[in-house]
């Protein structure tokens, strides 16, 4: 029965005392020491009896979610479900083995995280625990997404004999098991079919199983007959066959109908789309619109949502093809892979451009022939320029990456190049979807690519949870502060242990360890290794190694070697025997699965590293931004060693970029991101660290993506304020292409404009031919984002010097 809404609200409300939000927040901290093993003697004084408080807690907000959506309070009793089971998770999933109850409770738990539409949280809730019941039994198959296993125990109570039942109780528990077994049945006949009265069938079993358990007084099954019902309701919404069809309409029923079954038989089944992906859909998915921007956060789906984009391309116009294009061939052999899998099935063949700047015959037959085009952007100019003709079947571009603007030279080429498609677009009605996880400014490029601010989908959530805190280095030991409503700490979170170290006259002695912030890095690391890959965030080059070092010593000399895939392994070997010559640390390191990763790498041994870690997840990674650029790998948790990038420090942009990679969806209940502080610093040293953590962490206030060709045009333009040159005559300049008059800053102005020639031509080329009239600038660039942007700040006078040194330039070139 559900409580009445008002009432739900005043329970909720009285949950929310500073008590029982300490209550949460101490199990939570207790969670990550029961995560790595810590001896309880070793905790902090937690409150006595925190678990049962907790636990009480979460089922007070689960009665109060359950009902407010059963009375249609959807979006205020999701919330609250996601509260309770996030309770349950933290104060009972490392207890499974333990304590028979707690399986209980995480199975609870993984029902609530479903039926808020957290299939991800509910599939890593459930992964530990074994079945105390046949009932407990089928859900936990249904949630781990595993048929055959659901299959065989479907079978076990539905094709078994009507047992023998000589007391009323045991004939309720018969009753009632058959009651949950025939209800999943259903739903997974419906995950394969479609039908939707198979879901009502269901629906109508759980009513009644919800009856006969509170004749019964049997209050365990009544919640999992009630939470039942819940998932299936949200299944009812989220899944495949629910949400496709009206955008594929009549028309597209046997695309749907292929497409969903694939995904069904994928290892594991896909049979319902995220709320993030859902809420991209009604922007991807419209023809009417010329694009626009998905700004979904990491690991939140955006290319799935691509491709039903293509899909929807595909089935709309049998000769149209799509051109994907991925800034890093590590993020283009990860989208081959991806797409081979889930279109290759159904007819459409996915081709993939290799190597650099040059188009040969090879790539146009690839393009001919294939659907979709998978290429670098550089690959992509190249075959504009070679190939032109090859555009005109193009009717959907996708742009992944594509925060990737800014000042430095490959931003701005890309961007110019962005510019030529997006009039290419325009004339060939064709769309373009611009994906990235970190717009903070996406509205102006929602207006660039689609026309309209409103062109533009945004959205926070996550398949996984993430939590912040700082890790703190004293003399006395290392402690973690977790941030957020209520802080909660792990004040001991390291413990000092003896290293060998050698002396400079050839003795072994031994030391403290840890004895600095890169050392508490690494010991932390080693430790949070236990949960799941970790991922160290070191600013330069060159202090991958002396990191990685520190996390062999964490380790000790008997670490045990990383069960990596034989073939990529040896692959590997191979590379950096030829690369980094015989014992290299860097292959020492990867033995023990201890991977470094940086720019400092020669291309063929980052490559190797790269598709070893993407066929066998290592230990810990260290790497500089350069994981960020185009690498999907699967992180658990994010350690920032340090920010600064040579002088300056590292993009908030960027930042996210790495740090949101913290959580696998399907593997992690959440990610952790920690920022190392050394507290042995000077008192304003420390506190420079601090406002560092606290302005990272602010993921509101992300850096602008500023156009890159509006930053070059205003810097040509401080440059030759700077040598006395007025802009109109550098205008002249630029048109006669002669920069004698910039005097010392003829080179580096030079330098500057060829970043822009090369396209600015084949952009007059495209439009005028052997015509020498710039009349095309104005149509070109004046719904540019260079304009817009400038547009945005309300300096129209900026716009037309903008517009008049492209005139200009073009003229000189």
């Amino acid at each position: 029965m559900s409580l009445p809404i008002q009432n739900a609200r005043l329970l909720v409300q009285s949950m929310r005392s500073a008590n029982i939000r300490n209550f949460i927040a101490q199990s939570k901290a207790k969670q990550v020491l029961r995560e790595v093993h810590e001896i309880p003697a070793n905790f902090p004084n937690f409150e006595p009896d925190l678990d049962d408080r907790v636990t009480f807690v979460a089922y007070a907000l689960l009665a109060a979610g359950s009902s407010l959506v059963e009375l249609g309070e959807t979006i205020e009793g999701h919330a609250e479900l996601y509260a309770a089971a996030d309770i349950l998770e933290s104060a009972h999933r490392t207890e499974i083995a333990s304590h028979q109850a707690s399986a209980l409770h995480c199975l609870i738990g993984a029902m609530a995280f479903y039926a808020c539409g957290q299939y991800s949280r509910a599939f890593v809730l459930i992964g530990n625990i074994e079945e105390v019941t046949p009932s407990a039994g089928i859900i936990a198959s249904f949630l781990r997404k595993d048929r055959p296993r659901l299959i065989a125990k479907l079978n076990a109570v539905l094709l078994a004999p009507i047992p023998s039942l000589d007391e009323t109780s045991q004939f309720d528990d018969w009753a009632l098991t058959m009651c949950v077994a025939r209800s999943v049945s259903l739903a997974t006949e419906h995950a394969i079919s479609g039908q939707p009265e198979l879901l009502v069938d269901a629906d109508a079993i759980l009513r009644d199983a919800m009856t006969i358990s509170e004749g019964a007084s049997h209050p365990a099954f009544w919640w999992l007959a009630r939470l039942l019902r819940l998932m299936l309701k949200d299944y009812g919404i989220g899944g495949l066959w629910s949400v496709l069809p009206p955008f594929f309409g009549p028309d597209g029923a046997a695309q749907v109908d292929s497409y969903v079954k694939l995904l069904a038989f994928l290892k594991p089944p896909v049979i319902e789309l995220w709320q993030s992906q859902i809420a991209a859909l009604h922007l991807a998915l419209n023809p009417q619109n010329r694009g626009g921007v998905i700004n979904l956060r990491t690991s939140a789906g955006k290319t799935r949502v691509a491709e039903l984009a293509i899909l929807h391309t595909l089935k709309a116009d049998p000769n149209a093809k799509v051109l994907y294009l991925a800034p890093f061939r590590s993020l283009a052999f990860e989208l081959e892979r991806t797409f081979s899998q889930t279109l290759s099935p159904l007819g459409y063949s996915v081709s993939h451009l290799y190597g650099g700047s040059r188009f040969s015959g090879v790539d146009r037959e690839l393009v001919n022939e294939g659907h979709i085009t998978i290429a670098t952007p550089e690959k992509a100019k190249a075959m504009l320029r070679a190939a032109p003709d090859l555009f005109d079947s193009i009717k959907l571009f996708v742009v992944d990456e594509g925060h990737l603007l800014g000042g430095n030279e490959r931003n701005v080429r890309n961007e110019l190049f962005l510019e030529h498609l997006r009039l290419q677009a325009r004339q060939r009605g064709a769309r373009i979807l611009l994906l990235s996880a970190v717009l903070p400014n996406a509205e102006d490029l929602a207006v660039w690519i689609g026309g309209a601010a409103d062109a533009l989908v945004k959205s926070n959530w996550k398949p996984s949870a993430e939590r912040f805190g700082t890790l703190r280095w004293r003399k006395s030991g290392v402690s973690i502060e977790w941030l957020g409503g209520e802080r909660c700490f792990n004040p001991h979170f390291i413990d000092f242990k003896e290293v060998p170290r050698v002396t400079p006259k050839g003795r072994m002695k031994y030391r403290a360890f840890p004895q600095n912030k890169t050392e508490v890095v690494a010991a932390t690391a080693s430790r949070l290794a236990e949960l799941g890959p970790v991922l160290i965030f070191a600013g330069q080059a060159r202090w991958v190694s002396s990191m990685a070092e520190a996390v062999l010593l964490a380790f000790g000399p008997k670490a045990p070697v990383h069960p990596w895939p034989e073939t990529e392994w040896r692959i590997l070997e191979a590379v950096c025997q030829e690369e980094l010559g015989d014992g290299s640390f860097e292959l020492a390191a990867a033995r023990v699965g201890v991977i470094c990763h940086s720019n400092k790498l020669p291309p063929q041994v980052r490559i190797s590293v790269e598709k070893l870690i993407a066929k066998c997840q290592p230990r810990i990674i260290v790497a500089t931004t350069t994981l960020g650029q185009g690498v999907n790998i699967g992180i658990s948790s994010v350690i920032v060693a340090t920010t600064s990038i040579g002088a300056s420090p590292i993009s908030k942009r960027d930042f996210w970029n790495i740090c949101g990679r913290a959580g696998r969806a399907f593997v992690d209940g959440e990610g952790k991101v920690l920022f190392a502080i050394d507290m042995t610093g000077k008192s304003w040293q420390v506190r420079n660290a601090e406002n560092a953590a606290k302005k990272y962490f602010d993921i509101a206030h992300l850096d602008q993506v500023e156009s890159g060709l509006l930053q070059l045009v205003r810097y040509l333009h401080m440059l030759a304020s700077k040598v006395g040159i007025s802009f109109e005559a550098l205008l002249e300049l630029a048109a006669n292409d002669n920069f004698d008059r910039c005097g010392d800053e003829k080179a580096t102005v030079e330098s500057l404009v060829d970043w822009i020639d090369d396209q600015l031509l084949a952009l007059h080329v495209a439009y005028k031919g052997d015509d020498s009239t710039v009349d095309w600038v104005d149509d070109a660039f004046r719904e540019s984002l260079a304009a817009i942007q400038e547009k945005s700040r309300k300096e129209r006078s900026h716009e037309e010097q903008l517009i008049a040194f492209l005139k200009g330039r073009v003229g000189g070139v």
